[in-house]
């Protein structure tokens, strides 16, 4: 961990208080005098894309997690934020090329072809008109065969 959570009796967040900071500090000060007493803190209903923003604008390491009276209740981590940005660009990658997040490989035929009828109608159709067009060329392609490289 990167900080240390202050909370007062009630387990209310007051504020944070870096490692840094507890070590460079003279020893006979006050928590309260060293601690941040505004930090960053979420809430078990934020949006977690939202969340994983704020740790890279903040260059967070860890930040509370309070309830709405301001008790703590948890804590966010960066590796936490990490695994959901992977996840994000993993899904956004998956949605680019036509497919589910929940298909897999051992899919049945059905399911896969109701995910992705859509590039497979512009893949088919793409193909009747390069057919066509090798058509309109066959007298060209038979009498120069090197033009036939390039047709696949």
């Amino acid at each position: 961990t990167d900080k240390l959570f202050v909370v007062d009796y009630d387990g209310v967040l007051k504020g944070v208080l870096p490692i840094k900071r507890l070590l460079v500090n003279d020893p006979e000060k006050q928590v309260a005098d060293v601690m941040a007493s505004d930090p960053v803190s979420f809430h078990p209903d934020e949006d977690a894309y939202d969340a994983a923003q704020a740790f890279e604008r903040y260059d967070l390491i860890s930040a509370p997690v309070v309830d709405k009276n301001g008790k703590l209740i948890g804590r966010l981590t960066i590796d936490e934020m990490v695994d959901l940005i992977r996840e994000e660009s993993e899904s956004e990658v998956l949605n680019m090329a036509g497919l589910r997040e929940e298909e897999d490989i051992f899919a049945s035929v059905w399911k896969s072809l109701r995910n992705r009828w859509a590039w497979l109608a512009i893949n088919l159709i793409t193909a009747f008109i390069a057919s066509r067009v090798i058509g309109l060329f066959e007298g060209s392609i038979e009498k120069l065969v090197a033009l036939a490289a390039p047709m696949p």
